[in-house]
C-alpha cells in the first residue's frame, strides 16, 4: 500500500497478471527446475574457464620461473667473465 492507503499500481496490475494465475500446464517447480539447470551450467562453465585460465598462468609462471633462472645463471656467468678479465 502507498501512504494515502490505496495500492500500489505495480502491485495492483501485478494481482491480474497471468502469472498470478497459471494455466493448468505451468508449474512453479518445473521453472525453478528449469533456473536451477542454467544456473548449474553456467557454474560449471565457468569452473572449466577459471581451470583452463588457471593452467595457462601456471605454465606461464613456471616459464617465468625457468627464464629468470636462466637470466640469472647468465649474470653470473657474465660476473666471473668480467672478474677474469
Amino acid at each position: 500500500m502507498v501512504r494515502d492507503g490505496s495500492q500500489h499500481p505495480d502491485i495492483a496490475s501485478s494481482a491480474k497478471s497471468p502469472m498470478r494465475n497459471p494455466p493448468s500446464r505451468w508449474h512453479p517447480t518445473s521453472e525453478l527446475r528449469a533456473k536451477c539447470k542454467n544456473l548449474s551450467e553456467e557454474v560449471q562453465a565457468s569452473e572449466v574457464r577459471v581451470a583452463a585460465t588457471g593452467s595457462v598462468l601456471s605454465q606461464k609462471q613456471v616459464h617465468i620461473r625457468r627464464l629468470e633462472e636462466d637470466l640469472a645463471e647468465m649474470s653470473s656467468k657474465l660476473e666471473r667473465m668480467v672478474e677474469s678479465s
